[in-house]
């Protein structure tokens, strides 16, 4: 290959390994499903519980909107292609703004407080 040639990607094998990653994804959301209890007065198990749910929560968007994005390639329907790429992309970057500006914070202190929890 010379420069400034690209490579065509191998779009059933992308195709396969998104839908592989969705199959994944639904099967750890199925996995992390329970019902939602704030009347939890322990501060710890009330976070670990909604991060729980919020994980679980994550993981079956992903697995939705990939599970769209194949079915949309398929149909040749690019705007629903479009729309879910960038809901995609719009929830691991508010996924990412969480993870590195609120949590990581957080766990870098050591101990935790009750106002930490909240």
């Amino acid at each position: 290959m010379s420069q400034g040639e690209s490579k065509i990607p191998d779009i059933p094998a992308l195709l396969e390994m998104l839908g592989a990653g969705a199959a994944r994804l639904t099967a750890m959301a199925k996995s992390l499903d329970f019902a939602w209890d704030p009347a939890i007065a322990d501060e710890r198990k009330l976070h670990n519980m909604y991060a729980r749910n919020l994980i679980g929560a994550y993981a079956s968007k992903f697995a939705d909107l990939s599970t769209s994005i194949i079915r949309a390639v398929e149909h040749r329907d690019f705007l629903t292609y479009a729309v879910c790429g960038r809901a995609l992309l719009e929830a691991t970057a508010t996924l990412r703004y969480y993870v590195f500006q609120r949590y990581k914070p957080l766990l870098e202190k050591g101990s935790l407080d009750a106002n930490d929890f909240k």
